[in-house]
């Protein structure tokens, strides 16, 4: 499971002798992954819930290695599924400069989506989601990602244009797990 979630991260984001910030001391199995696609660890002091990011450089690869930190970390120390999904959610917003983050769960027996791990601003009008539904809903049905970028108003099948316009939102995507 997580295991799995941490090395196909690295194998995507990092490249061979990229810099990687990793939580010291840091669990073993995370480290080996990182090893293994030639990432050049860079040790950072655990604090709490989080590595201490302050002094690392600002760079585009050095904020996504963050963002992959970030996630081990909370699938590693989250008391229950909710727990983890919503740090993950969290450490999207923090990393990725964007307004809301949620990863859906089909609630058991049904056919309908329901948020486990939400941060930020949301519509709260969607408690849930039916299946084939939604631009999230059709993300769930087909297993293909979404991705309206420019303005949310121009993509046919956002229906919540109103919230977004409000909200100033002008970007959608959403990525089957």
């Amino acid at each position: 499971g997580s295991q799995q979630a941490i090395d196909l991260c690295a194998r995507l984001l990092l490249d061979s002798g990229d810099p990687f910030p990793f939580e010291n001391p840091g669990h073993p199995t995370p480290r080996q992954c990182l090893q293994a696609v030639g990432a050049r660890l860079l040790p950072i002091a655990a604090q709490e819930k989080r590595i201490d990011t302050d002094r690392l450089p600002e760079d585009e690869r050095a904020r996504l290695a963050l963002l992959t930190g970030d996630v081990a970390v909370a699938l590693t120390r989250g008391d229950s599924l909710a727990a983890m999904l919503d740090l993950c959610s969290a450490a999207l917003l923090k990393h990725l400069s964007i307004a809301s983050a949620r990863i859906w769960t089909i609630h058991e027996g049904t056919r309908t989506l329901v948020p486990a791990g939400v941060a930020g601003e949301v519509d709260p009008a969607q408690a849930s989601i039916a299946i084939g539904e939604t631009p999230v809903g059709r993300v769930a049905a087909t297993l293909k990602s979404h991705v309206a970028n420019g303005t949310i108003a121009d993509d046919p099948s956002f229906t919540q244009t109103e919230w977004a316009a409000f909200k100033g939102l002008t970007v959608f995507a959403g990525y089957p797990l």
